[in-house]
């Protein structure tokens, strides 16, 4: 894990808020120069988690559990593109494909393009476990619960997770 020290999150956090771009953004488009860099290619694919509840599915907002899918995330670098337009970018691209997180993109994909997998790296907001900072403290007991221990993992052989200090 790379921790970044609170002074160049700051940076990192107005870079984002001048530019009308998001901290995962920011991570998404690092992450494809990472990739472009070390796999030498200027077009790489790898997947992000997202979240939301789906407002077609009747009673969704009633349901329990997670709904949680990974979506491809393309990042074409170009020579004469800033970091800046390139965030844009990618940021753009990507808002395109949230009206289909629910669909299964990874494999839709990987059909028509007639490759047995998309991608093998992945990227994730790492927004749990904890209570925000925000929220305020119960005043009432809470019931007695066992904290139980866990796992992050995926089946990909790189996953990279950005987590809130």
């Amino acid at each position: 894990m790379v921790s970044l020290d609170p002074e160049l999150t700051a940076r990192l956090g107005t870079f984002a808020r001048e530019r009308e771009l998001t901290l995962g953004t920011l991570t998404q488009t690092v992450w494809g120069l990472v990739l472009s860099a070390h796999t030498g290619r200027s077009d790489v694919v790898f997947g992000t988690v997202v979240s939301g509840r789906p407002a077609d599915v009747p009673d969704a907002p009633d349901m329990i559990g997670l709904y949680v899918n990974t979506v491809p995330v393309r990042v074409t670098l170009r020579p004469e593109e800033t970091l800046a337009a390139l965030a844009a970018r990618v940021q753009d691209e990507f808002a395109a494909l949230l009206p289909h997180q629910h669909s299964d993109l990874a494999a839709d994909f990987q059909r028509a393009a007639g490759h047995g997998v998309l991608f093998d790296t992945l990227t994730a907001p790492g927004e749990l476990p904890g209570r925000p900072a925000h929220r305020p403290r119960r005043r009432h007991r809470a019931p007695p619960w066992r904290r139980s221990g866990g796992k992050d993992a995926t089946p990909l052989p790189g996953h990279l997770r950005r987590r809130p200090r």
